[in-house]
């Protein structure tokens, strides 16, 4: 089969590992020039550490990033409520943990380079046609090719959904907005540290071995811009009430500290994700937002059920998509709205026990098989 993929992304770099193992003739295009990640650390919970596992890096991303068993979670003064832990595996290995977002998509990036994959950087889609036996695409640079298959993982803002789904062109905005901050880390954070107040979520995750990021959810109702001058001190001020939980952390961040500040929106394809020749996975087709730590499995784990739908339908694209879309939906659909749910209940300031408990029963959930 020929088939291009489109974005080099998490979900990208994945499906062109996966999908090349096959035998396949992959073309992969990014419309950035360099295929590169930004951003600070990246949550991979049980989901996302087993499907980093299955595609073959699970031994780059322990020894890159930080595995531990779960997380202590407390008030906004620091006083321990409970633990969220997993097992071990029966290997003993830890579950879950977390990595530095750039370098994660460096490891998957070097493992792509070293396939036959076709990497063009620098292109984007412009336009495409998909018929009973092939789609035409046609690319910015006036070019034109003809595919099996189209996947597009162009994230969350996803021009290719736009392309073929207009109806689903939105991301809406949830109502919070992520603030993220890298520090060094202390020898006393080995798991993740959850701080809860009646409206805010604050945490810590150790994701090197001398490295943790802080995540802060604040409720506003229009994303704000703020200069990067700004950010700091901004960040300082919304962080005062859980001050007494920081211990001495909030002096620390300056204009030196790298901060990363977004709005959390949220996108869910209802129905089908793909129209002809053509699938949306990964961001493009479900971008939970963050309370579950599961966007970079979900994403991964796409690629691999699609690989092996593909394989197991001998070259048949319209049953091997819609043998996806059945594995699939259940488990994108639940963590997508859990996930909301989850940001939804600290706007309303619903009691903290309560949110935990839903946290510790999607930990339970997205224990289960992807296949």
């Amino acid at each position: 089969m020929r088939i291009l993929i489109v974005g080099g992304g998490i979900a990208g770099l994945s499906a062109a590992l996966a999908l090349s193992k096959l035998g396949s003739e992959v073309h992969l295009v990014e419309v950035q020039p360099r295929l590169q990640a930004i951003g600070t650390g990246l949550t991979m919970s049980l989901l996302t550490c087993r499907a980093l596992r299955d595609l073959g890096v699970g031994d780059e991303v322990a020894a890159q990033g930080f595995r531990h068993n779960g997380w202590d979670v407390h008030d906004r003064h620091g006083n321990h409520i409970e633990s969220v832990l997993s097992a071990p595996s029966d290997s003993g290995e830890l579950l879950e943990g977390a990595i530095l977002r750039p370098v994660l998509h460096a490891i998957l990036a070097d493992r792509v380079r070293a396939t036959d994959v076709r990497l063009e950087l620098g292109a984007s889609v412009s336009g495409l046609s998909s018929t009973a036996t092939g789609c035409t695409v046609t690319f910015s640079n006036g070019r034109q090719g003809t595919y099996d298959m189209v996947v597009a993982a162009d994230g969350a803002y996803s021009s290719m959904r736009r392309l073929i789904m207009p109806e689903f062109a939105a991301t809406p905005y949830s109502g919070q907005v992520c603030w993220r901050a890298l520090f060094d880390r202390p020898a006393h954070v080995v798991r993740g540290m959850m701080f809860q107040s009646d409206h805010a979520k604050m945490g810590l995750n150790p994701c090197s071995s001398d490295k943790m990021y802080m995540f802060f959810n604040e409720a506003v109702a229009e994303p704000q811009r703020h200069s990067r001058s700004h950010l700091a001190n901004r960040l300082r001020e919304i962080l005062g009430e859980f001050e007494k939980a920081l211990a001495g952390l909030i002096p620390a961040i300056d204009e030196h500290v790298e901060i990363n500040y977004r709005p959390l929106d949220a996108c869910l394809v209802r129905g089908a994700y793909h129209r002809g020749r053509v699938i949306l996975i990964g961001d493009a087709a479900h971008g939970p937002t963050p309370h579950l730590g599961a966007g970079a499995g979900l994403a991964v784990e796409d690629a691999l059920v699609l690989a092996r739908e593909v394989d197991a339908s001998a070259g048949c694209v319209s049953r091997a998509f819609a043998s996806f879309m059945k594995i699939r939906s259940p488990r994108v659909e639940y963590v997508v709205e859990t996930s909301l749910k989850l940001g939804r209940m600290e706007m309303a300031g619903e009691p903290v026990s309560q949110r935990t408990e839903i946290m510790a029963q999607a930990r339970e959930r997205m224990k289960e098989s992807y296949s």
